[in-house]
């Protein structure tokens, strides 16, 4: 039986940010306010409220386009855990997406991996994030702003890799204060980094090949400074190379896991870094 002092689920909105940021911030995660919003805004975001309006867990699915969704932000405050808040969190979403006729995706930790295997998940990739502490880099260009890439060529380049078109969360991501994008020779590859909570994030970064993705990742980090964070598929074994000599370690590990048939990425456009463990 229920008891009066428990949480109940529901629909979360706008208002609901602070209360998101405090339960990403409570994990030392690297979500700003723009982050909670796109998922407020345009996926189906819910979580667990007390009576007394305090949010104690949430949960997010994020449809794009071509029969693809994540799910992100599955949080649940220290005093709520093993309670089966986030399991309910993590059922709901999965039947939000799959009703929207869409396969749910998502970046698994390792030690929440075995859960998500239990709930139909198998693994596609495998992902390292990497670190660095950069320091300030005397006269240092601002470089390219955001709107200097064109959204149709992000859009391109990203579902080459990715395996479906995201428009609405690369345009929104691009128009953010802070955000630096630059593209490869010929447009043949793209990278961007955007501020974050705890450290600047490198993502999407988009190449045909080692040389390229290397390039760019020179030309994205030209003027940045204090902690980096990028996730890199275990497989692109050169990059990490380029990672380490500027300073880069490797910090933890994710996998990404679908709910049926993953998208298949088609195009010369190969993944070097994924947008976010919040985003894929």
């Amino acid at each position: 039986m229920a008891n009066s002092s428990d949480p109940s689920m529901v629909v979360l909105t706008e208002a609901d940010v602070e209360a998101g940021l405090r339960l990403s911030g409570e994990m030392g995660w690297n979500q700003l306010p723009a982050d909670w919003l796109l998922y407020l805004r345009h996926g189906h975001t819910v979580g667990f409220r007390r009576p007394d309006g305090v949010v104690v867990g949430t949960g997010a699915a994020m449809p794009y386009e071509c029969g693809y969704g994540y799910l992100a932000l599955v949080l649940v405050t220290a005093d709520w855990r093993r309670r089966g808040l986030g399991t309910r969190l993590v059922e709901h979403s999965i039947d939000w997406l799959e009703g929207q006729g869409m396969v749910p995706l998502l970046d698994a930790t390792e030690a929440a991996a075995e859960g998500y295997r239990r709930q139909a998940f198998a693994p596609v990739i495998e992902l390292d994030r990497w670190e660095a502490d950069l320091p300030a880099a005397e006269g240092a260009a601002a470089g390219a702003g955001p709107h200097e890439i064109e959204l149709a060529m992000l859009v391109g380049l990203d579902a080459q890799a990715f395996g479906a078109t995201r428009p609405h969360l690369l345009d929104d991501i691009r128009r953010r204060p802070g955000v630096r994008g630059v593209v490869g020779a010929e447009g043949r590859g793209v990278a961007m980094i955007r501020p974050g909570r705890r450290a600047a994030q490198i993502g999407p970064l988009v190449a045909p090949d080692d040389r390229t993705a290397a390039a760019l990742l020179d030309e994205v980090l030209r003027g940045a400074a204090g902690a980096v964070i990028i996730d890199v598929p275990k497989a692109r074994t050169a990059f990490g190379e380029a990672l380490e000599a500027k300073g880069f370690s490797r910090r933890r590990s994710f996998l990404r896991m679908a709910r049926g048939r993953p998208p298949e990425p088609a195009g010369p456009g190969l993944l070097y870094a994924s947008t976010g463990a919040e985003y894929g």
